[in-house]
């Protein structure tokens, strides 16, 4: 075994956007800092956002708003990779690759945008969709 502690759980992709999940993968580290909170609290606001439009009618100016709540994901995203690259930098391992190996997942929190993106296609799709006004 190259790391003392290893984690399990879901894969990367799962974690990352599904609010419950980063709670849980958040969580093995009992949310130590507040900025853990981030990621289950905008999935969970961009999921129920991004839901409305499956069970009513929207005009545009709502999917501009979902656009813009994907852009926050976006950024949440951004600032997830920074924080993970950094808790990885500075690990508690004696090597650098171990610290990156078994600590925080450097690359998850990028799944945030890439979700984004595909979101703001579906949302320039359901635009070009609805008749002008």
């Amino acid at each position: 075994m190259i790391c003392g502690t290893t984690t399990a759980g879901p894969p990367s992709t799962a974690r990352s956007w599904a609010g419950i999940l980063s709670l849980a993968d958040h969580a093995q580290n009992g949310f130590y800092a507040w900025s853990e909170w981030v990621p289950v609290v905008a999935s969970a606001f961009a999921t129920t956002f991004l839901a409305v439009p499956l069970l009513i009618r929207v005009g545009r100016g709502y999917l501009l708003a979902c656009g813009l709540v994907m852009m926050i994901q976006a950024g949440v995203g951004l600032a997830g990779f920074t924080l993970h690259v950094l808790a990885d930098w500075h690990g508690p391992a004696t090597q650098m690759r171990d610290n990156f190996l078994c600590g925080a997942p450097a690359f998850a929190p990028l799944l945030f945008p890439n979700i984004a993106v595909l979101a703001g296609l579906g949302l320039w799709a359901m635009g070009r969709s609805l008749p002008n006004a």
